[in-house]
């Protein structure tokens, strides 16, 4: 079987707010939405939606998001615990073995550093066609991302691109493998930075349509005005 296929919206949100109403992209029925938003406020949280992680580290929190999409999904509140700007990434996933608790693996970890350390998560349900995701939030300088995870492609980063003390950023690269366990690689950062990485498995299946990977192809830098979006259908 082959592995579970994804469309990649990134979003960013330059004024600080405690509540941000996101874009989703469109979904049909079983799709899996996972959304990963890095913020200087503390955790994030959606109505309908399971925290999957809330790695942090001083003044960055990336929380891990899930919902299994109705397809009738145009737009959530993502609610942070404290006033500020964040970035975050949708990874719309279709093909996929179809239960949240069952079906998705999922490893976290912050700290500060020019690059995020590595993270291994384990499928619970074994070797397969799986799908592996890393994506990190990064916060406080404006930093970019100078090198991602090595065997890991597809690569997207989202900047607040507001002040240097005060921005964030998300970056996502993917990986099809066969094996049951995987580590995250770094992401290597233009300077130190507080970071909060997660790393992902999805077992492939029939549930959802999904994408089939992201037309804006590897190593591309996305930039958007405050609340705007790039995403595949």
């Amino acid at each position: 079987m082959a592995s579970a296929n994804y469309s990649v919206t990134p979003q960013r949100f330059q004024t600080a707010a405690v509540t941000h109403t996101v874009t989703l992209p469109s979904t049909v029925s079983g799709d899996l939405l996972l959304m990963h938003v890095g913020s200087l406020g503390g955790a994030a949280s959606a109505t309908g939606w399971t925290v999957l992680a809330t790695p942090a580290n001083n003044t960055t929190t990336g929380t891990l998001l899930a919902k299994v999409a109705t397809g009738s999904e145009t737009t959530v509140d993502v609610t942070l615990a404290a006033s500020s700007v964040c970035a975050l990434m949708i990874y719309k996933v279709g093909q996929w073995g179809g239960t949240l608790a069952t079906d998705v693996d999922v490893n976290s970890r912050a700290d500060i550093n020019t690059d995020s350390s590595t993270v291994s998560v384990t499928a619970g349900w074994g070797a397969a066609d799986n799908l592996a995701i890393g994506m990190v939030a990064a916060g406080d300088d404006n930093a970019d991302v100078t090198s991602y995870p090595a065997s890991m492609s597809d690569s997207q980063l989202i900047k607040t691109d507001t002040d240097g003390n005060n921005s964030v950023i998300v970056a996502g690269a993917t990986e099809q493998i066969t094996t049951a366990s995987y580590t995250l690689t770094q992401f290597v950062f233009s300077e130190g930075e507080d970071y909060a990485s997660v790393v992902i498995l999805v077992k492939p299946g029939t549930s959802g349509g999904g994408g089939a990977g992201n037309p804006a192809g590897s190593n591309t830098e996305i930039q958007f005005n405050d609340g705007g979006s790039f995403g595949a259908s």
